[in-house]
């Protein structure tokens, strides 16, 4: 049973991850979209603007869902589609250096 504090929390709480996804999301990725080298700059761009565009309505959409499971499970199947991109949208370095190196 939930409290009247935890009923207020919530929401707020979930409004204010949902705020800083899209702006660390889409600052982040427009940064790289202005400034990366791309292998296929084009699909690159529409994969970009297409999480962007996602990431609104989802953040749009999850605090008036009733069904909000749905709509995590294709948030979740979604983000790993854009990170199994990376082939087309990433250049790798094939001198292997990591960090510091």
């Amino acid at each position: 049973m939930m409290g009247s504090a935890e009923r207020e929390l919530l929401p707020k709480g979930m409004r204010y991850a949902l705020g800083l996804r899209l702006v660390l999301v889409g600052t982040s990725s427009l940064w790289s979209l202005l400034f990366a080298v791309a292998p296929n700059q084009a699909i690159t761009t529409v994969i970009i603007l297409g999480l962007n565009l996602w990431n609104l309505w989802y953040a749009y959409a999850l605090p008036r869902s009733t069904r909000r499971h749905w709509l995590v499970a294709v948030d979740v199947v979604l983000l790993c589609g854009v990170v199994l991109t990376q082939f087309w949208t990433v250049t790798s370095d094939p001198r292997g250096a990591g960090p510091g190196c």
